[in-house]
């Protein structure tokens, strides 16, 4: 036959021996040989990586864990910082947890042994932080599908990424929860926002699209725009945006709901007022 008993009393980062006797009319007897075993410290989750980067007005937020044990999720928390901290010190050393805000959770794997990837976006936008509040018409413009839209009520009452201090600093921290209500802080990221060394246009996202996607650009200063929607075969479908913009970082959403599904192009033709200037194009993918 076979038997089998499990220990719960142990505890751990401590060694442990067994030896297994019959009992026979209240007389021991028959002592097995002994067995040892090793009750190793558990990580609830080893987290390998944490990153942060800017994608216009967005933060993309990446981590990786090696394992994973009764984690129920990870609350995803930021903080604003005026002064340049260590991308890594550890938790608690940089600000007091009155100046954390939380800003999302993403759950768990539970318990896993396997390599789980994660990530969060946070969009600044969609809290009325976004750099196109420095637009100078604060007219909404609509044309071929696509809103530029200025700050709206009820939105944060922060100032946008282009007019706040340069080298203005946004940290970001996880806090991974277990199921039974125990956590723990990872290390600290951060990303900052300032007036861009130069000129640049982002990839849409997403790509592909359908039918909707964001285009960002920077401007070191500030500049008339243009952003122009081209096919495959160079003709142009619309100029999407023809404005002046404040140096910083910009997001416009485009709505391609009426073309039809294949490549297209967008071009960036910028003219600083300092005589600056640049012309950049990029491809975009439309699936329906």
């Amino acid at each position: 036959s076979t038997f089998s008993f499990v220990d719960t009393t142990v505890a751990l980062d401590h060694n442990y021996t067994y030896v297994v006797t019959t009992l026979s009319y209240s007389y021991h007897s028959y002592y097995s040989n002994e067995a040892t075993a090793y009750v190793p410290e558990v990580t609830p989750v080893e987290l390998v990586s944490f990153t942060a980067n800017v994608y216009g007005n967005k933060v993309m937020l990446n981590w990786t864990t090696a394992t994973e044990t009764n984690n129920r999720g990870f609350e995803v928390e930021r903080c604003m910082s005026s002064r340049p901290p260590l991308s890594s010190r550890p938790q608690g050393e940089i600000l007091n947890a009155e100046d954390w805000e939380k800003i999302g959770f993403v759950s768990g794997a539970g318990t896993t042994t396997e390599p789980r990837s994660y990530s969060f976006t946070d969009d600044l936008f969609s809290e009325g932080w976004p750099a196109s509040e420095g637009i100078k018409d604060p007219s909404v413009e609509e044309s071929f599908g696509m809103i530029h839209k200025t700050q709206s009520q009820g939105l944060s009452s922060r100032p946008p990424v282009s007019s706040r201090p340069q080298g203005e600093i946004l940290l970001y921290r996880l806090k991974q929860i277990d199921f039974d209500g125990s956590y723990q802080y990872s290390n600290t990221v951060s990303v900052s926002f300032g007036v861009p060394s130069g000129f640049s246009l982002e990839q849409n996202f997403p790509n592909p699209f359908n039918p909707t996607t964001q285009i960002s650009f920077t401007l070191p200063v500030d500049a008339g725009v243009k952003i122009t929607v081209f096919n495959a075969l160079g003709q142009e479908l619309s100029k999407i945006v023809d404005n002046t913009f404040t140096a910083g970082s910009h997001t416009i959403n485009f709505n391609g709901s009426n073309l039809s599904s294949g490549l297209y192009f967008y071009t960036l033709e910028a003219k600083g007022v300092d005589g600056t200037s640049c012309l950049m194009s990029k491809k975009m993918m439309l699936m329906k």
